[in-house]
């Protein structure tokens, strides 16, 4: 994590920078500096999607769904090819009781996953919504 510090310290604007320290300290656990990282990532480069996609994953494990569906719904509008954000935000939707259209983006999923190598995890869950509706997010690196 140092030496991403030390880039974000010669450039602070660099939104990229930000969302890997997002990512390195949302791996570590520290949730308040991965959303701090993930916010300035956002403030610097408002379109970067995986900032997004992660920051709605942080905010899913914290039981923040609404913000968590916001963050995913932006995500995929700027990346509407975006495998993850679209899992997640399904992942979000289920959360908040939204069953039907959290199957129906899962349903559209399927066949792009089958595709996907090493989406195994991923068509497990799938298959898990189906059969007694619990499903897990994950965040992008």
């Amino acid at each position: 994590m140092s030496s991403i510090r030390r880039a974000i310290a010669l450039n602070p604007r660099d939104g990229r920078a930000h969302a890997h320290l997002g990512l390195l300290a949302q791996r570590a656990g520290d949730e308040s500096l991965a959303e701090t990282a993930y916010r300035e990532a956002l403030r610097y480069d408002p379109f970067n999607a995986k900032a997004r996609n992660n920051l709605g994953v942080l905010y899913l494990d914290r039981g923040r769904l609404s913000e968590a569906l916001d963050h995913l719904t932006v995500a995929l509008k700027e990346e509407p090819d975006y495998l993850e954000a679209a899992y997640n935000r399904a992942v979000a939707l289920q959360r908040l009781g939204r069953v039907e259209e959290a199957a129906d983006i899962l349903s559209a999923l399927e066949p792009r996953l089958r595709s996907v190598s090493g989406s195994d995890g991923s068509r497990r869950a799938i298959d898990a919504v189906f059969d007694d509706g619990v499903i897990g997010a994950g965040a992008d690196p």
